[in-house]
Parts: C-alpha cells; structure tokens; sequence
C-alpha cells in the first residue's frame, strides 16, 4: 500500500488490479462470509482485538502488520479466522480513514453501539489481497443500504478548526491534512453516503479521539501486533468527542471537490451521484451530518435510540429530554426524535426551548442540518416557524438557518409554512444574506423569487453581492447583480 492511500482507496486499486489479473470471473463466495453477514461483534472489537494494537498504531499499520500476515496464507478475509459467535449480521456500517489510529475508530463505534451488537468493518470484512474473488467485496452501496444505520468516524483535523468562518466559506480553501484525513474529502465516502441518503438511513458522525484505561505494557514491538504475553488483561477504550471543527467543516463540505488516488474513478463516481441521488441531496446530508455531530456526540441515549434502544431516551426528565430533541432534529436522527414526540408530545417538551452554546431551538438545528423530514415533524407538532434564535446571532430564525446551509427543500418547506423571507437578525441578517455568503444559488433563486430585498445591508455593511463577491462565488455574483444588487 502507498501511504498516501486511504481505505477505500486502496481496496479499489487492489479490485481494479485483481481484474486486470484474472482472464476469468470468480465464483461468487457464499453470502455468509461476505457482505453484511461478515460484521465483527462490537464487545470482541473493543476487549479483544484492540488489545493487539500498539497505541497509535493507525488503520493501514493495522492491515499490514496484523490483518495481511495473518491472512496470507489462506487469501481469505480476516472475518473467517474468527470464532463463528464473534461475527455475524452487521447492524451498521463503519467509515473512516486508514490514516488515523484504530483505537479511535474502535472507541467510536462503542460508542454508539452495545457490546452484542455487530459492526461493519472493511478491514475484517474485505479480501486484502488482489484475487478474483475480492470483486465481490466492493460493493459497499449495497452493504450499507442492508445495514441499519452509517458511522462516519474522523479524526480532529486542527487545520480545519483554526480557519475562520469566511475562510471556511470561501471556494477551494480545504486544507490538505483535511483532504488526507477526513473522509467526507474521499470519493469513496461520497458512495456510503448516497447509499445512505436513497435508503433513508441515519447517519452518525463522530468526531474525536480514544482513551485508554487498564495497563500499558512499557516496551512494545516497533511493528507488528502486541504480544499476547505483553497485552494487558484489562484495556477499555473510551471516546473523547472533540466538536472544535465541525462548524468550520460545515462550510467546507462541497463533494465535487472530493479527491481520489484515480482520477477516472473520481469522476465516475461523482457522474454517479451527480445522477443520484444528486450532488445538492449528499452535500445537503453531509452538511446535516456535521452540524448535528457538534451537538449530538455526548448525548448516549440519543444514538442508542438511533440503532433501536429507545428506552433510555423514553426515560429522560426535563430538561434532559428537550436537550436530546435539540440533538437529535440537529442530526435528522428520526429514531430517537419518534420517540421524544411520541411519548411526551409538545405538553411534554419545549419545542422552542434553546441550547445555551448557540441559543438554537429544535426546528432552527433541524433546518441548519436540511433534515426535511425532521423539520416536517417538529412542525406538525407545533413549533413555530418564525421562532427567534436567542443568544448568539440573536433573531436569526429557521429560514436564516436553512439557506446558510443552501438546503433547497428546507428553505421551500419553511416558506410554505409561512415563513418571512425578509426577517431579520438582530444585526440586520436575513435568510439572503447566508445564502449569498455560501454562494448557494438555487437558495437565492428561491428567496429572490419569494421577494427577498437583495440589497439588504446589515449592521457590519456587508451587503449579500459584497458577501458572494468576498466568498469568490461568480455565479452568485452575477444572478444578484441581475437581479438589481449594488454594492
């Protein structure tokens, strides 16, 4: 493996070298040992295998010095080396980077998941060497559609979290340790996650960092999994969530940017989404996926609801439980939201309660995220539309929020509601002005067409032509500048 691959990427060279090689097609394996069936069971992951990795040894460290010798001599995948009660039907599928450390992708997936449940993880699940057979592994849309629910894990990216906010929203300003270690800058991500979006799964972020309690050993191999003499009998990892880029990475998100180690791959599989489920639809999820991680990540019983485990979450008292209703409509995480809504109603949970960090109520982080069908809910149980945002950006309502993110159908939803196109923040701000900041053109089209006044000038006087002129959005530029913007 080149050490500039990332997972997916790897795999798919190691396919496309596989068929170059072979003059024939592979039998297809039995589906017991592939796919969906071949997820790891969360509780061996957590207390066993990390406990043969070296602290801050990284996933690609991981399949050369641990899963690769120890399948060679079988070509098989990692998963049929295992007990049988050890692997079995993922209920989610795990994306991340080879770059960063196992022990934090082991840690966030305990994180969410129960120690009995199974996880998909390519590592153990994928052929990791270049046989006919190993075609039949890369197929990772349909093993996430026949999962439950999408884990995106990354790393904190401290180049990320030290832009500012207009240097985030200005086009082509990703920082390159972005690019290497965060998955939604990787086409293969693009892939989980359209697959996710077509079939209507949740999708959890997790940022952050592992901790470890129980000993260390003090001298450990260079290279190569940790003697089972030298491994402690105790390890347990705990993850440490770190929210500090998030709302950088909001701005940055724009998948026809994403990179690949092939460039036809790149742009087949942005020709691919591009026609479904649609460039704007997994910008729109990935951007939701970041903004409710800031605020989700702490909250348990919100993504034990996620995978099935409501009653935790049923169980909360005031104000603990409209906390976990900002969270999950910040994550359009419809689970755990059925569940607030159901059991308490809006005489149990104040709809327009809002968190003290950002002064953000539950329709306002749903609309921030573009999460529709989260929106559709909190407002047929009566949150208000035009509800002010308190605190920081003072006035700000749902539409401000929905059109900073450029999600399209939130912004047509709100306005449907009755939304005011021209409300204004307590600085001057209007739903116009963040839609011209990112340069989201379809949104202007959408706010110019339902009367919002272009040339608004808020109390810093930047004006929403000045905003798409300093973002470097010409498109933006020029629709405003039609449609009677001055400077």
């Amino acid at each position: 493996y080149s050490a500039m691959f990332s997972g997916r990427d790897a795999l798919q060279a190691l396919g496309s070298c596989c068929l170059l090689r072979s003059a024939t097609v592979a039998a297809e394996p039995p589906v017991a040992l592939r796919g969906v069936e071949a997820g790891v069971q969360v509780g061996w992951l957590r207390s066993t295998f990390a406990r043969q990795c070296r602290p801050g040894m990284s996933t690609l460290e991981v399949v050369q010095q641990i899963i690769k010798p120890s399948t060679e001599g079988r070509k098989c995948r990692y998963v049929a080396l295992l007990e049988p009660s050890v692997v079995g039907r993922a209920r989610a599928f795990s994306s991340h980077t080879w770059k960063a450390p196992i022990h934090d992708l082991i840690a966030a997936i305990a994180h969410v998941l129960p120690d009995d449940a199974f996880v998909w993880v390519d590592i153990f699940a994928v052929l990791q060497w270049p046989v006919p057979e190993q075609v039949f592994d890369l197929d990772f849309r349909s093993v996430v559609q026949a999962c439950g629910a999408l884990i995106l894990v990354a790393v904190h990216v401290p180049e990320i979290a030290a832009l500012t906010i207009p240097e985030a929203q200005a086009q082509g300003n990703v920082p390159e340790a972005a690019r290497q270690l965060c998955a939604f800058f990787r086409v293969w991500c693009l892939v989980e996650i359209a697959a996710a979006l077509e079939a209507k799964l949740p999708v959890v972020m997790l940022v952050g960092s592992s901790t470890a309690t129980g000993a260390t050993p003090a001298a450990l191999p260079a290279s190569g999994p940790v003697p089972a003499a030298s491994a402690p009998a105790q390890y347990n990892l705990q993850f440490v969530p770190d929210p500090g880029m998030l709302n950088r990475l909001y701005w940055l998100i724009d998948i026809t940017s994403a990179a690949a180690t092939v460039e036809a791959d790149r742009a087949r599989i942005l020709a691919e989404v591009a026609s479904s489920p649609g460039t704007d639809a997994v910008n729109s999820l990935a951007r939701g996926a970041a903004a409710g991680a800031e605020i989700y990540m702490h909250e348990r019983e919100v993504l034990a609801a996620v995978l099935g485990d409501g009653s935790p979450l049923a169980a909360l008292e005031e104000p603990a439980r409209s906390r976990a209703l900002r969270c999950a409509a910040a994550g359009g995480l419809m689970r755990p939201l059925e569940v607030l809504l159901a059991t308490h109603g809006r005489a149990g949970l104040e709809l327009e309660g809002k968190d003290e960090a950002y002064g953000a109520h539950a329709l306002m982080w749903a609309a921030w995220g573009g999460h529709l069908e989260a929106m559709v809910a909190l407002l047929a149980a009566g949150s208000e539309v035009d509800a002010p945002r308190a605190g920081r950006a003072k006035g700000m309502t749902s539409l401000s929020c929905a059109a900073v993110g450029g999600h399209l159908k939130a912004c047509q939803l709100l306005l449907d509601k009755g939304a005011d196109v021209n409300a204004k923040s307590d600085a001057g701000l209007t739903p116009i002005t963040g839609a011209a900041s990112g340069g989201h053109i379809e949104v202007l089209r959408l706010l110019i067409a339902a009367g919002a006044d272009v040339n608004v000038k808020p109390d810093d006087g930047v004006t929403p032509l000045m905003k798409a002129e300093r973002g470097g959005h010409a498109a933006s530029v020029q629709l405003l500048r039609e449609h009677g913007a001055i400077e």
